[in-house]
């Protein structure tokens, strides 16, 4: 049941969407998502604003797409990701645009909430969604594809944020921002994702149906929706607070902004290195595996940090494991929902599961800012570390509920 890297018979307009979607999932992530990073520490440096309130707005653009994920994903089931994602990506720019003139907190946060509903319409989800409707029995080979180059957003995006700073200010960055995702990336989606749709049968990951694994029954479909929530929720507690606030932990654990910069450009490289692994094994071993490896690996993350200590050599570690473990829980996220449940109404399952983690996640960026005030950066490593043990924690239980039916 090996899918392999060949694109021979592919679904017709499959590999156009892939190729679209890879490029705008750079500039979606590196912007809308990873944005906040460089452009939070200059709203505080200019306006005086909390560290809590710049980033509690971060946290309200999270929550806003958490908020309408199932609806994303309902439209796309029905009609396709193109005019979805297009719209997603225009409002993302708008929202943008506002940030760039935000002179008081009421119009950040409105900003953000506009950012909120742009990250709904244009990030992995809904690509997801967009590329199984699509790529049939190659899903599972399309969204590992798709997350190559999702994954070096932050390794493109960080260092070019801080050239164009070294020129213009964040509220240039802003606009530069606004243009990319309202213009770019919105011509790209309405030119460039097909409207086809791959037959239904076989679900596609791996060359299986649901219903043959029960998965239409509504008590255990509740079951591993809810194990499936709290995996990603805890994983994402992780890496929502560590992307926001990577540079300021590594930098209180002894490097500089330059050094803290250069070592966490190397979770791009390591999540794209996980998913090479994921596709040279053209997804011939089953899919709560990938999910034991993609959860297991970032407690070993935190213990790294632990044993080497404030060390370069410790962080460089702990961010080619915590890049690992970041890129394979993408792809689990999008082919386990896909092998347990099915490609029928995948787009609003990922939603539903979304809705619960997003709600989660938005406050990790808030609460940890939080953390590290009170605390240090060493409590808040700690939390992170727990946080991982609860994913994998979740990841056995789920592997537990189906075992009676192997994926």
């Amino acid at each position: 049941m090996t899918e392999g890297f060949s694109f021979r018979n592919w679904p017709a307009g499959a590999k156009r969407t892939l190729a679209v979607l890879s490029v705008t999932m750079i500039i979606a992530w590196g912007t809308l998502f990873y944005g906040v990073t460089l452009i939070g520490p200059r709203i505080m440096a200019e306006t005086g604003w909390s560290k809590t309130l710049i980033f509690g707005a971060f946290s309200l653009a999270m929550l806003t797409s958490g908020l309408i994920a199932p609806r994303i994903g309902g439209l796309i089931d029905r009609s396709g990701g193109r005019h979805v994602m297009a719209i997603g990506s225009v409002v993302g720019g708008v929202g943008y645009a506002m940030l760039a003139y935000a002179a008081n907190p009421v119009m950040l946060y409105l900003a953000y909430a506009i950012i909120g509903l742009g990250m709904a319409g244009s990030l992995y989800d809904p690509a997801f969604a967009s590329l199984a409707r699509i790529a049939g029995q190659k899903a599972r080979t399309a969204i590992t594809l798709l997350t190559l180059g999702g994954g070096l957003a932050s390794t493109v995006f960080w260092p070019l944020g801080l050239w164009l700073l070294s020129f213009m200010d964040w509220r240039g960055l802003c606009l530069v921002y606004a243009a990319l995702n309202g213009v770019v990336c919105a011509a790209l989606h309405l030119g460039g994702i097909s409207g086809e749709k791959a037959a239904l049968t076989p679900s596609g990951v791996p060359e299986r149906t649901a219903d043959q694994h029960g998965s239409s029954d509504p008590v255990l479909r509740g079951k591993i929706v809810a194990l499936l929530a709290l995996v990603f929720m805890a994983h994402g507690l992780v890496s929502n607070g560590m992307s926001v606030h990577i540079t300021t932990l590594l930098a209180a654990l002894g490097l500089s902004e330059a050094q803290a910069v250069s070592v966490a450009t190397l979770i791009g490289p390591s999540q794209s290195a996980g998913r090479l692994i994921e596709l040279a094994l053209g997804g011939t071993y089953p899919v709560m595996r990938l999910g034991y490896v993609a959860t297991g690996t970032l407690p070993f993350a935190f213990a790294a940090l632990a044993v080497a200590g404030a060390t370069l050599a410790g962080m460089v570690a702990f961010a080619v494991l915590y890049g690992i473990s970041n890129g394979l829980v993408t792809i689990a996220r999008g082919v386990i929902v896909l092998g347990l449940l099915g490609r029928e109404n995948y787009g609003r399952t990922l939603g539903a599961i979304a809705m619960p983690t997003l709600a989660a996640k938005s406050l990790a960026p808030m609460a940890f800012a939080v953390l590290i005030d009170l605390a240090g950066a060493g409590v808040a490593l700690g939390v992170m570390a727990a946080c991982g043990l609860v994913a994998l924690g979740g990841m056995i239980a789920l592997g537990l509920l189906v075992s009676r039916r192997p994926i």
